[in-house]
């Protein structure tokens, strides 16, 4: 759609602004202009209206949807979306608008920028169309005797009525190879319902992806139906017992998780969210009012998923089956969240009976000891010791050592803080080690690791900074300007994320819109010197300083390429990433080897300089 922005006008897609709403939230968006004015009332947020006096609140903030509404007579009772408000609240046209709020996401806007637009914005609109009556149909079919076949019984079978049914949005695929073909063709043409995943091709001859299936909707945050899963009917058939679509423009399935639409709301007023293992576990504790409830489509937990659960909560409680095969894929599942287990964030995990789920559990002991149960969740620590007890015995000196290499190991990958501190002293004091002995072995395994105990030497100096004036700079940290100075701007750094980079498994960054905040003043300087060299050296110091050297150093150089990024192209930002990568890497490298040299000692430093040498970059 065409968008005029001041006196030029600037194309953007649809798609675009749609992925940027589904970015911001929009209780956030608005807390931070207003203050915390907004308070919980029922499923939405209120206060006073930010745009006329008024006693009374009318300002209501639904998050879920992603909307505002006054309904105090400002814009006759409309909604707007978050777009909407910044641009009321800043009086801004909405490329600004639109500009500012990508700032806030850390994403680069699109405007003048053909290679950010979307050429597909129409083909997601159509795939979203299509799907969403696609799901229609495959409802209607449920209360269609000739077509629901054996779903109704099946669904009954397992405790399944249809007003479950209709809050979950449960449908049928018949036992047809080309229903969806002969229904939605003629609408919507074969090309978009094979992109939307509803058809599928050989032979150069299309048909039907889902057929004699009960289906399941997956909508995104949202509430659009973006993909489906099916569960196969005919039990003696060879197919699979499950499929879901296919990744298509709109859906995802290593990021998307099942009833997440409904569940996110009901998790941010209970505070947590049960990840349980299928669609029925899921509907099974709605069913008897545990609405908190989300699932992985059929495959491992993913980082996306997790990433998903802890916008919403910072308790996400992994339900697993009793069995090995559930206590495998629970270990997994703790592997790959290690290094998203910041502070606050207090991950656990709850194993069910061998031979029962959610379903035969609610309905043999009842609601009120199933919630009991769920009380009962290991926290991390726990979960670790046993498994690793489980899995070594306990009764001997080569079973201890086992535990605490294993577990060192596991603690060893979590981001630094205080979380992993009290890990460190629960996992100890449980195996009955001295906390130092832990330490050793986390040492041992990871010569980079940085490890603090959970009681620290108090005032104890950072490496290479004065033990009286630790607030200082480091000396040598800014080498002398040259005389001949490039010109503005011809060292910055702008572009995309740094080639090469891959998380890795320990320390901490801080998020882009926090880095950007913080360095707020520095960044003013940025833009008025145009030194890029000295904007890198004091946030590279900084961080490492604060975080005593647990630092993300890829991801944080990633903010300082972002953070420059507005100012220059791809071509400088090609030549300078990899500057900044390798002074931030070989910064971190060095700070954290002195750090471990001073743990190892009981006296203060000596005054040695910082690992931040100069850049090699000039101005």
């Amino acid at each position: 759609m065409a968008i005029m922005g001041g006196a030029s006008q600037s194309l953007v897609s649809d798609a675009f602004i749609s992925d940027l709403l589904d970015r911001v939230n929009i209780v956030s968006v608005i807390e931070s202009r207003i203050g915390n004015q907004l308070k919980r009332n029922g499923a939405n947020y209120k206060c006073c209206c930010p745009f006329h006096d008024e006693d009374t609140p009318s300002f209501v903030v639904n998050e879920n949807k992603g909307i505002f509404t006054c309904f105090g007579g400002c814009d006759d009772g409309k909604a707007g979306n978050a777009i909407n408000f910044v641009r009321k609240f800043e009086n801004l046209g909405f490329v600004d608008a639109v500009k500012k709020l990508c700032e806030e996401c850390g994403i680069e806007h699109p405007f003048g920028k053909e290679e950010n637009l979307d050429p597909k914005a129409q083909l997601r609109k159509d795939i979203l169309a299509a799907l969403s009556d696609a799901n229609v149909m495959y409802q209607g079919f449920l209360k269609d005797p000739q077509k629901q076949g054996e779903a109704v019984s099946y669904l009954k079978s397992r405790g399944i009525d249809g007003q479950v049914a209709k809050e979950f949005g449960l449908g049928v695929a018949p036992k047809e190879w080309a229903i969806v073909m002969k229904r939605l063709s003629r609408k919507h043409g074969a090309d978009v319902l094979k992109e939307a995943g509803l058809l599928t091709e050989k032979n150069g001859k299309k048909f039907d992806m889902f057929r004699d299936r009960i289906m399941f909707p997956i909508s995104d945050s949202r509430g659009r139906v973006i993909g489906f899963g099916g569960r196969k009917l005919d039990n003696e058939s060879d197919a699979p017992k499950y499929i879901n679509s296919p990744d298509t423009l709109v859906f995802r399935k290593s990021n998307e998780l099942y009833n997440f639409d409904k569940a996110q709301n009901a998790g941010r007023k209970t505070g947590k969210l049960y990840i349980v293992e299928g669609y029925t576990d899921v509907i099974a504790h709605g069913q008897f009012g545990i609405k908190d409830t989300v699932a992985p489509l059929g495959t491992a937990f993913t980082d996306g998923q997790l990433e998903k659960v802890l916008s919403v909560t910072s308790e996400p409680v992994m339900c697993f089956d009793g069995d090995s095969a559930g206590r495998k894929a629970a270990w997994k599942a703790m592997n790959m969240a290690l290094p998203h287990l910041n502070d606050g964030v207090r991950m656990k995990f709850l194993f069910y009976p061998e031979g029962h789920d959610p379903d035969t559990l609610l309905r043999s002991e009842g609601v009120d000891a199933y919630q009991a149960r769920l009380e009962t969740a290991m926290p991390l620590s726990q979960f670790v010791v046993t498994e690793l007890t489980n899995r070594y015995g306990n009764n001997s000196p080569e079973a201890a050592a086992s535990i605490a290499a294993e577990a060192a190991d596991v603690i060893s990958r979590m981001p630094h803080g205080v979380y992993r501190e009290v890990m460190l002293k629960a996992t100890a004091a449980t195996i009955g080690l001295p906390e130092q002995r832990l330490i050793d072995a986390m040492l041992h395994q990871h010569p980079q690791a940085q490890i603090k105990p959970a009681h620290p030497i108090k005032g104890r100096p950072h490496p290479g900074v004065s033990p009286t004036r630790e607030t200082t700079s480091m000396k040598g940290a800014q080498p002398k300007q040259s005389a001949n100075t490039a010109p503005r701007g011809a060292h910055f750094t702008g572009g995309s994320m740094i080639p090469s980079m891959t998380p890795p498994k320990i320390g901490v960054a801080p998020r882009f819109q926090q880095f950007q905040q913080r360095y707020e003043t520095e960044i003013k300087q940025l833009k008025e010197t145009g030194d890029v060299e000295a904007f890198t050296r004091k946030a590279v110091i900084t961080e490492l300083k604060d975080n005593r050297g647990a630092v993300n150093a890829r991801y944080l150089a990633d903010n300082l390429t972002k953070t420059i990024q507005s100012f220059v192209g791809e071509e400088s930002a090609k030549t300078m990433a990899p500057k900044i990568r390798d002074y931030t890497l070989t910064a971190t490298e060095k700070f954290n080897k002195r750090l471990v040299e001073l743990e190892k000692q009981s006296h203060s430093p000596s005054r040695n300089p910082s690992p931040s040498q100069g850049m090699g970059m000039g101005r």
